[in-house]
């Protein structure tokens, strides 16, 4: 009989803590059952931007030179000036000049009584176009020697560089800081581009046209907007960099020059 109660006590208890686990089981598995959302599948636009650093330069740039050594008669702007298209800025000597203008007009006259005798039947066909030859060629020389002894601005902008004083010579050695030669230099600074190097992997995704965002270190919380205008077609060899030209940035600062920036492109 003791023997019997025992078992019996011994089994309910098996029994009961079989069906205490299961149902802490059920209850655990019930707890770790995941909230799901559920949203409708739609196309968007992902956003992509790539920063660097840029270099600022002129929208127009130009170093004026004659297009041989002379003396320096006249620099008629300095430093900071504002000039306008077809202002003349330097003046060089003009002896040369002189002496050609002074053959011009004496072969315009011999011309003129060569035309009226060979009306005339006084002269050949041929001698009247030997003369007519030589006045061409002199009127050519003399317009050389006119361009090359005045020098006019050939943009609207201001003078950023003047690299010899009146009466010096000018050798057609490069002036410091640009490496060519110049009297002066002018530049447009009521626009600015932008150089940026960028890797020749991101290459397929720029395009002409696209927009860019620039900001410069003076101008921090300040934001500009150009766009691509032009994609260079050769990769430099020194980085693995490709240049491209962000333009036409809206800006009116005449510092620019000297200052960093980055440019966004979208």
């Amino acid at each position: 009989m003791k023997t019997t109660l025992i078992i019996g006590l011994a089994a309910g208890l098996l029994t009961l803590a079989s069906c205490s686990s299961k149902n802490n089981e059920q209850a655990q598995n019930k707890e770790e059952v995941p909230t799901v959302k559920t949203m409708t599948v739609e196309k968007k636009t992902i956003e992509r931007k790539l920063t660097y650093s840029a270099t600022i330069m002129a929208l127009e740039e130009n170093h004026l030179a004659p297009a041989t050594a002379g003396r320096v008669d006249k620099i008629l702007v300095d430093v900071g000036d504002v000039v306008s298209r077809g202002q003349v800025v330097v003046m060089l000597d003009r002896t040369n000049y002189n002496q050609a203008k002074i053959q011009y007009e004496k072969l315009t006259l011999d011309f003129m009584r060569m035309d009226s005798l060979l009306k005339a039947g006084g002269v050949s066909k041929q001698q009247y176009e030997q003369l007519k030859m030589q006045l061409d060629v002199a009127k050519n020389n003399l317009d050389f020697l006119d361009e090359n002894t005045t020098l006019r601005s050939p943009i609207n902008g201001v003078v950023t560089g003047k690299y010899l004083n009146d009466g010096e010579m000018f050798a057609m050695s490069p002036a410091p800081g640009i490496g060519k030669p110049a009297i002066v230099s002018i530049m447009n600074l009521s626009s600015v581009k932008l150089l940026v190097a960028v890797p020749e992997s991101y290459l397929p995704n720029l395009r002409k046209g696209m927009d860019c965002s620039v900001y410069a270190e003076i101008y921090p919380d300040k934001k500009f907007t150009g766009k691509i205008q032009k994609i260079y077609p050769i990769v430099d060899d020194k980085n693995g960099y490709r240049r491209n030209c962000c333009s036409k940035c809206s800006a009116n600062i005449t510092s620019w020059n000297v200052c960093k920036s980055r440019a966004i492109f979208w």
